[in-house]
């Protein structure tokens, strides 16, 4: 996989989270920055807006300020992703009793 950079303007923070980490309120997919003295930092707040899907089979994204994003903890996170292997296994286990149905059929 080849590493992307994006370069952001020093003279705004650096966010705190990442374009694909996983937060409490779901998975971060943009990410926008609110300069100040602008129309939205003045309508909204300046600074980072991050674009998350509630889960990740969700049609629609939220928005939520920098200050708003929950991180998930270590425990979560780890959780989370074994619960994500095991349902790949599980396919996998189903997709290969499937190939080896077929195999049979044809011999």
């Amino acid at each position: 996989m080849s590493q992307q950079t994006i370069v952001i303007p020093e003279e705004w923070t650096a966010p705190k989270y990442q374009l694909g980490q996983w937060i409490k309120q779901g998975l971060i997919v943009g990410i926008e920055y609110y300069l100040p003295n602008s129309f939205r930092g003045n309508k909204y707040g300046a600074g980072w807006i991050y674009w998350v899907m509630p889960h990740k089979d969700s049609e629609d994204t939220e928005t939520w300020s920098e200050e708003s994003v929950k991180p998930l903890t270590e425990a979560d996170l780890q959780e989370m992703i074994q619960k994500e292997v095991n349902s790949c296994n599980t396919k996998i286990a189903a997709l290969t009793e499937q190939l080896e149905l077929i195999k049979g059929v044809q011999q």
